[in-house]
Protein backbone atom coordinates (compact mmCIF):
# COMPACT_ATOMS: atom_id res chain seq x y z
CA UNK A 1 0.00 0.00 0.00
CA UNK A 2 1.48 3.24 -1.05
CA UNK A 3 1.09 6.59 1.13
CA UNK A 4 -1.28 7.82 -1.59
CA UNK A 5 -3.63 5.02 -1.07
CA UNK A 6 -3.38 5.07 2.66
CA UNK A 7 -4.02 8.68 2.94
CA UNK A 8 -7.20 7.92 0.13
CA UNK A 9 -8.31 4.93 2.43
CA UNK A 10 -8.06 7.05 5.61
CA UNK A 11 -10.01 9.69 3.98
CA UNK A 12 -13.06 7.21 3.92
CA UNK A 13 -12.91 5.81 6.67
CA UNK A 14 -11.56 6.89 10.17
CA UNK A 15 -10.11 9.88 10.28
CA UNK A 16 -11.43 11.19 7.35
CA UNK A 17 -14.70 9.82 7.88
CA UNK A 18 -15.16 12.60 10.61
CA UNK A 19 -14.00 15.04 8.41
CA UNK A 20 -10.17 15.52 9.59
CA UNK A 21 -7.49 16.23 6.70
CA UNK A 22 -4.50 13.83 7.62
CA UNK A 23 -1.85 16.12 5.95
CA UNK A 24 -3.31 19.01 8.11
CA UNK A 25 -3.05 17.14 10.92
CA UNK A 26 0.12 15.76 10.90
CA UNK A 27 1.75 19.31 10.12
CA UNK A 28 -0.24 20.53 13.23
CA UNK A 29 1.27 17.49 15.20
CA UNK A 30 5.03 18.22 14.08
CA UNK A 31 4.49 22.37 14.71
CA UNK A 32 3.03 21.37 18.10
CA UNK A 33 5.78 19.03 19.08
CA UNK A 34 8.43 21.60 17.40
CA UNK A 35 6.64 24.49 19.66
CA UNK A 36 6.57 21.70 23.21
CA UNK A 37 10.65 21.21 22.52
CA UNK A 38 11.34 24.77 21.84
CA UNK A 39 9.18 25.40 25.09
CA UNK A 40 10.81 22.56 26.85
CA UNK A 41 13.66 23.64 26.05
CA UNK A 42 14.23 27.27 26.80
CA UNK A 43 10.89 28.83 28.55
CA UNK A 44 9.94 26.20 30.87
CA UNK A 45 13.14 25.40 32.36
CA UNK A 46 13.10 29.67 33.27
CA UNK A 47 9.79 29.32 34.32
CA UNK A 48 10.64 25.96 37.12
CA UNK A 49 13.61 27.96 38.04
CA UNK A 50 11.72 30.86 38.66
CA UNK A 51 8.72 29.34 40.34
CA UNK A 52 11.21 27.04 42.37
CA UNK A 53 13.32 30.35 43.28
CA UNK A 54 9.68 31.97 44.31
CA UNK A 55 9.20 28.59 46.51
CA UNK A 56 12.32 28.81 48.22
CA UNK A 57 11.87 32.71 48.99
CA UNK A 58 8.47 32.15 50.18
CA UNK A 59 9.80 29.13 52.78
CA UNK A 60 12.73 31.35 53.65
CA UNK A 61 10.46 33.86 54.28
CA UNK A 62 8.20 31.57 56.21
CA UNK A 63 11.47 30.39 58.23
CA UNK A 64 12.59 33.84 58.82
CA UNK A 65 9.10 34.77 60.13
CA UNK A 66 8.32 32.29 62.50
CA UNK A 67 12.22 32.92 63.84
CA UNK A 68 11.41 36.76 64.04
CA UNK A 69 8.37 35.42 65.73
CA UNK A 70 10.27 33.25 68.15
CA UNK A 71 12.93 36.38 68.85
CA UNK A 72 10.05 39.03 69.44
CA UNK A 73 8.36 36.81 71.95
CA UNK A 74 11.86 35.75 73.60
CA UNK A 75 12.80 39.28 73.53
CA UNK A 76 9.17 40.59 75.29
CA UNK A 77 9.42 37.96 77.85
CA UNK A 78 13.28 39.11 78.74
CA UNK A 79 11.62 42.58 78.58
CA UNK A 80 8.84 41.66 80.80
CA UNK A 81 11.38 40.17 83.12
CA UNK A 82 13.47 42.60 82.94
CA UNK A 83 11.09 45.44 83.80
CA UNK A 84 9.91 43.19 86.88
CA UNK A 85 13.21 42.89 88.09
CA UNK A 86 13.84 46.94 88.08
CA UNK A 87 10.25 47.01 89.55
CA UNK A 88 11.64 44.94 92.47
CA UNK A 89 14.80 46.84 92.32
CA UNK A 90 13.28 50.35 92.30
CA UNK A 91 11.05 48.77 95.79
CA UNK A 92 13.92 47.40 97.47
CA UNK A 93 15.71 50.75 97.32
CA UNK A 94 12.60 52.81 97.99
CA UNK A 95 12.10 50.29 101.27
CA UNK A 96 16.05 51.08 102.03
CA UNK A 97 15.61 54.41 101.43
CA UNK A 98 12.66 54.82 104.21
CA UNK A 99 14.75 52.74 106.26
CA UNK A 100 17.84 54.99 105.91
CA UNK A 101 15.15 58.15 106.23
CA UNK A 102 13.86 56.88 109.42
CA UNK A 103 17.38 56.15 111.26
CA UNK A 104 18.27 59.66 110.01
CA UNK A 105 15.84 61.07 111.48
CA UNK A 106 16.12 58.87 114.27
CA UNK A 107 19.48 60.30 114.87
CA UNK A 108 18.36 63.71 114.21
CA UNK A 109 15.98 63.78 117.04
CA UNK A 110 18.46 62.07 119.26
CA UNK A 111 21.06 65.15 118.25
CA UNK A 112 18.58 67.45 119.19
CA UNK A 113 17.50 65.74 122.35
CA UNK A 114 21.29 66.01 123.53
CA UNK A 115 21.35 69.50 122.25
CA UNK A 116 18.50 70.71 123.85
CA UNK A 117 19.92 68.95 127.37
CA UNK A 118 23.52 70.81 126.69
CA UNK A 119 22.00 74.11 126.20
CA UNK A 120 19.18 73.17 128.98
CA UNK A 121 22.24 72.32 131.50
CA UNK A 122 24.29 75.62 130.35
CA UNK A 123 21.68 77.59 130.57
CA UNK A 124 20.91 76.09 134.22
CA UNK A 125 24.83 76.65 135.43
CA UNK A 126 24.60 80.14 134.13
CA UNK A 127 21.82 81.17 136.13
CA UNK A 128 23.61 79.18 139.06
CA UNK A 129 26.61 81.43 138.31
CA UNK A 130 24.63 84.58 138.13
CA UNK A 131 22.47 83.39 141.16
CA UNK A 132 26.17 83.22 142.90
CA UNK A 133 27.38 86.61 141.60
CA UNK A 134 23.94 88.43 142.31
CA UNK A 135 24.41 86.88 146.22
CA UNK A 136 28.01 88.38 146.75
CA UNK A 137 26.64 91.39 145.02
CA UNK A 138 23.48 91.64 146.95
CA UNK A 139 26.30 91.06 149.81
CA UNK A 140 28.71 93.34 149.16
CA UNK A 141 26.01 96.20 148.76
CA UNK A 142 24.15 94.95 152.43
CA UNK A 143 27.47 95.30 154.09
CA UNK A 144 28.32 98.69 152.60
CA UNK A 145 25.17 99.78 153.34
CA UNK A 146 24.92 98.68 157.10
CA UNK A 147 28.53 100.18 157.52
CA UNK A 148 26.84 103.47 156.60
CA UNK A 149 24.10 103.07 158.28
CA UNK A 150 26.74 102.15 161.59
CA UNK A 151 28.10 105.44 160.67
CA UNK A 152 25.54 107.66 160.64
CA UNK A 153 23.97 106.17 163.95
CA UNK A 154 27.42 106.02 165.55
CA UNK A 155 28.23 109.68 163.48
CA UNK A 156 31.62 109.34 163.51
CA UNK A 157 33.93 107.40 161.21
CA UNK A 158 34.34 103.69 161.63
CA UNK A 159 38.31 102.11 162.07
CA UNK A 160 38.75 99.45 159.82
CA UNK A 161 38.86 96.81 162.41
CA UNK A 162 35.07 98.17 163.48
CA UNK A 163 34.04 97.88 159.74
CA UNK A 164 35.07 94.61 159.39
CA UNK A 165 33.76 93.15 162.56
CA UNK A 166 30.10 95.02 161.72
CA UNK A 167 30.38 93.17 158.19
CA UNK A 168 31.42 89.62 159.63
CA UNK A 169 28.54 89.76 161.94
CA UNK A 170 26.23 91.39 159.18
CA UNK A 171 27.22 88.47 156.24
CA UNK A 172 26.44 86.07 159.34
CA UNK A 173 23.08 87.21 159.55
CA UNK A 174 22.53 87.75 155.71
CA UNK A 175 24.00 83.67 155.24
CA UNK A 176 21.19 82.60 157.93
Amino acid sequence: MTPERFIAATEQSGIGALGLNIKSFLFQLATFLIVLFILKKYVFSKITKTLDAREELVAETSKNNLASSEALKNTEAKITTMINEAQTKAEEIIDTAKITAQAVAAEAVVGAEKEAMQIKQAAHESALLQAEKLRRDIQAETAELVALATEKVLARELTKTEQSTILKRALTEIKK
